[in-house]
């Protein structure tokens, strides 16, 4: 699906990609994220990064830090699902909450096959709730 990717451990590789978070008021150290043994983070050779964490029972939440713009940004996406679902991380279902005003990221993750479940109302602002599964992700 696109550009070989690789999961890293170096912190100093998603320092840039936690660091934009920051403005989405994600806080977090990036050697205390890497070093969390459930989260993953997946990088590939165009710079682009996903970073995935656990939540509840199971359901892995996803991030994405793009170098890349249009077709291939998408292309990118589709490349770490397909790295998230189908090898051997055993994830079934992926969530994510976009703020309603990162209308790229909103667009995007229609684009790659996540469904919208809504608008739902966080601390600072409001999100859409997008969820994709294996399953959908691989007959979608």
């Amino acid at each position: 699906m696109g550009a070989e990717l690789v999961r890293t451990k170096d912190p100093e590789v998603i320092r840039e990609a936690i660091e934009s978070f920051k403005e989405r008021g994600l806080d977090v150290d990036p050697v205390e994220w890497i070093n969390w043994p459930t989260n993953i983070a997946l990088i590939n050779d165009e710079g682009d990064i996903a970073l995935f964490e656990i939540g509840f029972k199971g359901v892995y939440t996803g991030h994405y830090y793009f170098k890349s713009r249009g077709r291939a940004a998408i292309n990118a996406a589709k490349g770490f699902l397909d790295e998230l679902f189908n090898t051997c991380y055993n994830i079934d279902i992926l969530l994510g909450l976009t703020p309603l005003t990162n209308l790229p990221a909103r667009w995007i993750s229609r684009q790659v096959g996540f469904k919208s479940h809504g608008i739902v109302e966080g601390p600072k602002r409001h999100y859409e709730m997008f969820i994709i599964t294996k399953k959908e992700f691989n007959n979608g």
